[in-house]
């Protein structure tokens, strides 16, 4: 009679695990196994979970189908970013009533607050499977229970897609790439930042805001007629998510230099993500600074596509589909930091790019004086500016401090001293260095003088702090924060990225001469013997040493005028060797045709070899560099400084073996079919050479120019020898703060100290 039922009411199981757990799933499959053949179920599979898995098609397809889907819960499988959305999503079925699902407990982990404790666990004892002294009997009684299930409930409805509450359609690769995302942001901006570096030391309290309507172009405000209306204060207490809210997602947050603004703006970022976190239709919060946007002056989608890019190594698919489906909350920084004459372009841009998506969240930052000097307003909802701290909230933080007697004193008698201590920045630096700062004579000094000298005490207090290692002196230290501030207000950075440092980086101009040649040279080298090699394998010694001269020539020009920017080759997309292995097979079946069908010997036979070899590298690289759809973000929570260079040279030494490779097959299988004419050496040199040309463009190259260009500024004085060790360094000194692979000054107005320092230092040689 059950098998009779069982036929009639088919049931598909479908188990998700990791690969950790691979013996305890082969002992499932074997149970398994035997309900498929007592017809108790119609069909029954699986998905292992590995770290950085990509393919995640046939899972959706399998989850989808599913009747019955077992979780296989283990430490692993909680930690992994793809179990948690999979089990998400099959929980979503279980509640549709199209799919039922059962946790199987695996391996001891804490139970507590997990999105399936409303579920009944198998084993039922809810003992997991490892603390079983007979591990078979565990797995009986998950097999029996399994089978009670089934007798007792009809066999749930299936569908074809996974969707949300909203009946919106929802992709696992979506799930998981949103999830790694939100990872991403809170790792960078809220651990390594927020909570790890600038809430150090700094004011912990929430500032007073004053509404401000005369800031925006809203066209509400001319209908209630607003727009003439003063700044009026917010009720004590109001937090920036309050102002947030009220601004119904589209929100200006101004203030003076210092005044906390960033801070404010990351701890609305932290809230959003949690929220974001929650509900799946939240867009993602993702933090932008404006300094880039001046170089190009992009519309602001496709410049938030560009940022998501090189800043957060999000693949260009998924950018795009991010930001045109408005799943990107911009929480754009520094408005300000655009020149003057930009600044009412950017906002244009902006309010273009409000018109377009207008139900888009979005908060924007500035400094007060910056935006209302130029004419144009932003299109929002709302605009709000930070109050400098009352005399009331200073005394409340010196008394929260300790002893910090000298410098209440010196409040009460310098002016210009309490005009600076209203900015929360400064008075957490004064409170950090008074023993230095106060002893100095600070009267009748104007307010820059004064700021200056307390950044200038600040450094030296951060660059005095006794610690064991002291990998370079103060007067060192200090000159190359002048020019790395220096350069990066030139090349409107407030983020810098050791791996994306260009050419123009290079100041003295016997450095860039070096770099040229350098790279002329190279290119000329390689250039000229491929095309030596070529004409000498068609005609002879003469024609090779004419084409090798041509070669060198173009070569030469060629890679110098490349250089002028380097170009990293962060990803080759070609996904697994089976796919590369079948696309070579198959070129080289196709190529084996037209070598049938040729005569040997003769010039013939020497071009159809070149052609045949020379057409093949195409299509490789093509194969290699073909972005594949449904791109996943690698689950790298913070990308370590340099990956994008060591990631350029292994992908360059990818390719360039794969060409070499290739190539070299070719011309055993040509030897086999006696289609040389030219000496077999040549051949084999033109393999190496054309390998090491391949590896050089894709990838290896531009490993090669950005070492060269870190040696050259060793060389002129203008930085250290290992760079990322003298970031990390300037970071723990809390000069700078490590952004993930990237690095910031702590504070915007050290960033402007450090670029009025530079002349006043001596060139460092």
């Amino acid at each position: 009679m059950r098998t009779q039922q069982n036929i009639s009411s088919p049931r598909t199981v479908f188990y998700v695990a990791t690969s950790a757990d691979d013996l305890w799933v082969a002992e499932l499959e074997k149970h398994l196994r035997i309900l498929k053949h007592q017809q108790l179920i119609t069909n029954w599979s699986g998905s292992k979970i590995t770290p950085g898995m990509k393919k995640l098609g046939s899972l959706e397809h399998a989850l989808n189908q599913a009747s019955v889907i077992l979780l296989l819960i283990s430490p692993d499988f909680l930690a992994s970013d793809v179990c948690n959305v999979v089990m998400r999503q099959a929980l979503k079925l279980s509640l549709n009533d199209t799919g039922t699902v059962v946790p199987i407990l695996l391996r001891p982990v804490v139970l507590e607050n997990v999105p399936f404790a409303h579920l009944q666990y198998l084993p039922r004892n809810g003992r997991f499977i490892t603390s079983w002294t007979n591990r078979d009997e565990a797995f009986v009684e998950i097999i029996e229970a399994l089978m009670a299930l089934f007798d007792q409930t009809s066999p749930p409805k299936l569908q074809t897609t996974l969707s949300t509450s909203s009946g919106r359609f929802i992709d696992i690769r979506d799930e998981v790439n949103r999830e790694r995302m939100l990872k991403r942001m809170h790792a960078i901006w809220i651990e390594d930042v927020l909570d790890g570096q600038w809430l150090h030391n700094a004011v912990l309290m929430n500032p007073d805001f004053h509404e401000h309507p005369g800031a925006i172009d809203d066209p509400w405000q001319s209908v209630m007629q607003e727009k003439m209306r003063p700044e009026r204060p917010l009720p004590p207490g109001t937090r920036i998510t309050d102002v947030y809210d009220k601004a119904d997602g589209a929100l200006l947050i101004l203030g003076e230099p210092g005044a906390g603004k960033t801070t404010l703006l990351l701890e609305l970022t932290r809230e959003l993500i949690k929220t974001a976190q929650r509900s799946e239709l939240h867009p993602l919060p993702v933090f932008f600074n404006f300094a880039s946007w001046e170089k190009k002056r992009l519309a602001l989608g496709e410049w938030l596509v560009e940022e998501l890019q090189s800043k957060y190594n999000v693949p260009l698919s998924i950018a795009s589909q991010w930001v045109n489906t408005q799943q990107v909350l911009p929480l754009l920084d520094g408005l300000d930091m655009l020149s003057a004459d930009t600044l009412p372009a950017c906002v244009e841009v902006i309010n273009a790019y409000r018109q377009a998506h207008n139900t888009a969240p979005i908060v924007i930052s500035s400094r007060s004086a910056e935006y209302f000097a130029q004419p144009a307003r932003l299109t929002l909802h709302y605009a709000v500016i930070v109050q400098p701290l009352t005399e009331q909230q200073i005394d409340l933080y010196l008394s929260s401090t300790g002893k910090l007697e000298a410098l209440r004193a010196a409040l009460t008698q310098d002016e210009a001293l309490r005009t600076l201590a209203t900015t929360p920045l400064v008075l957490s630096i004064l409170a950090q260095t008074d023993h230095l700062l106060i002893p100095r004579n600070l009267e009748n000094t104007d307010i820059e003088t004064l700021r200056h000298t307390i950044f200038t005490t600040y450094v030296e207090s951060m660059l005095r702090r006794r610690e064991e290692n002291v990998l370079y002196p103060p007067f060192q230290t200090r000159h190359w924060l002048a020019w790395l501030a220096r350069q990066m207000n030139k090349h409107n950075q407030v983020i810098f990225n050791p791996g994306r440092i260009q050419p123009d980086w290079l100041t003295e101009k016997w450095g860039s001469v070096i770099y040229y040649i350098c790279n002329a040279l190279l290119g000329a080298l390689l250039s000229g013997l491929a095309l030596g090699l070529v004409g000498n394998i068609v005609g002879g010694r003469s024609t090779g040493i004419v084409t090798g001269l041509v070669g060198a020539f173009i070569g030469g020009i060629g890679f110098a005028f490349a250089a002028r920017r380097i170009r990293l080759v962060e990803t080759v997309q070609g996904s697994s060797v089976k796919r590369q292995t079948g696309s070579l097979l198959f070129v080289l079946v196709l190529w084996l045709l037209v070598l049938l069908t040729n005569q040997p010997g003769g010039l013939s036979g020497a071009l159809t070899t070149l052609v045949i070899m020379l057409s093949l590298l195409p299509l490789l690289i093509g194969e290699l560099l073909k972005e594949l759809p449904g791109a996943l973000l690698d689950d790298l929570t913070v990308v370590p400084p340099n990956y994008g260079l060591q990631q350029s040279a292994r992908n360059g030494i990818r390719v360039g073996l794969i060409a070499g490779t290739s190539l070299g097959l070719l011309i055993v299988l040509f030897q086999l079919f006696g289609l040389q004419t030219a000496d077999f050496t040549s051949y084999w040199l033109l393999v190496i050479v054309l390998g090491l040309l391949t590896g050089l463009i894709f990838g290896g190259l531009a490993t090669l120019q950005l070492k060269g260009l870190y040696w050259l500024l060793w060389r002129g004085g203008l930085g250290p020898k290992n760079y990322v060790e003298f970031l990390d360094y300037a970071a723990k000194r809390l000069l700078l703060s490590k952004i993930g692979s990237a690095y910031m000054f702590r504070y915007p107005l050290l960033q402007e100290y450090f670029t009025a320092l530079l002349p006043e230092q001596d060139q460092v040689r």
